[in-house]
């Protein structure tokens, strides 16, 4: 037999006090069904108008689709089982099978409501082991194409560093190569302004002969008339 249990909230239910000579008890459904010997939906039937009357209360569970349980006066119990127990079967005789006791169908229905929600119960978590299991292959998924994204973006990388200094060396080559034709053209320069030199030396020595050529050619009595002049004056 449970024992009292406080009242939770503090509050007492309209039409019956929490006193020491009537306490109250909290029962769970089930309980209350096997205490009253009446099945499950008797025992909301009964839990309901008693609510109603305003002499029990339903406290719900701590938790979402948690057990509730009934508060109700100790008296009020007592009554009802009183009101159930009614008069004593007889005792069955030796010979005869042993007949189902009243309080058996409660029980029996009480055990298929149990094995019914254990079943339910077994199915939601299969349901949540199987979203589960699909959650983590998504994610698994997830993983792998994001691991092959990040080797795909690392082989690119690669590609794109090996391209850069390809490019670099090829820069390098055409820069020393342009080095040297800048050095072979200031080369030609050069030779080109000492070309040019030694053509105006050539040039200005073949003019100084060409005039002492004239300067030969000339008559003799010409040359003695420019040095009489010249010594006449």
């Amino acid at each position: 037999m449970p024992l009292a249990r406080p009242n939770q909230s503090g509050l007492v239910p309209e039409g019956f006090a929490d006193m020491p000579d009537n306490p109250l008890l909290m029962l769970t459904y089930r309980e209350l069904a096997v205490r009253l010997r009446i099945s499950p939906g008797a025992v909301r039937s009964r839990v309901r108008r008693a609510v109603k009357a305003g002499r029990w209360r339903v406290v719900p569970g701590n938790r979402p689709n948690g057990t509730a349980y009934i508060e109700l006066p100790q008296a009020d119990l007592a009554d009802l089982e009183r009101d159930a127990s009614g008069p004593a079967e007889p005792a069955p005789q030796p010979e005869r099978q042993p007949q189902m006791t009243q309080e058996q169908p409660a029980l029996y229905v009480m055990a298929f409501e149990t094995l019914n929600e254990a079943y339910g119960h077994i199915a939601s978590l299969n349901a949540q082991l199987v979203g589960e299991v699909r959650r983590g292959g998504e994610l698994a998924a997830l993983v792998a194409r994001g691991e092959a994204e990040r080797d795909g973006l690392r082989a690119e990388v690669a590609r794109l560093e090996d391209w850069v200094r390809q490019q670099d060396t090829r820069l390098a080559t055409e820069a020393m190569a342009r080095l040297r034709e800048v050095a072979e053209l200031a080369r030609a320069q050069a030779l080109c302004s000492d070309r040019e030199r030694y053509i105006a030396k050539l040039e200005n020595g073949a003019r100084n002969l060409h005039a002492r050529l004239r300067r030969a050619e000339r008559p003799l009595w010409k040359k003695l008339l420019r040095r009489g002049a010249r010594a006449d004056g």
